[in-house]
């Protein structure tokens, strides 16, 4: 589990895949440590601009599931960090 994974070692920058996310487990993965959320059907260039924000110590959250969290709909080519405070 993630919590094992950040507990073994602190400061891994962790990126999870997911379809249809619950707002509630996203939202306390973020928290827990998680840098970035994709959904499973991102495009190369969206994987691409989630893994330069998490260099950059910026989180991620896929606009699809943004979407699908939020029911709004990001613009089609923009991309979206969020940087969340702990």
């Amino acid at each position: 589990h993630v919590n094992n994974l950040l507990e073994i070692q602190p400061g891994l920058k962790i990126i999870l895949y997911g379809m249809n996310p619950r707002q509630n487990y996203t939202k306390r993965y973020l928290k827990i440590g998680v840098m970035g959320y994709l959904a499973k059907d991102d495009q190369e260039n969206e994987v691409k601009v989630a893994i330069e924000n998490i260099l950059d110590n910026k989180k991620f959250i896929s606009p699809k599931l943004i979407k699908s969290l939020s029911g709004d709909m990001p613009d089609s080519n923009s991309h979206t960090s969020v940087t969340l405070q702990s």
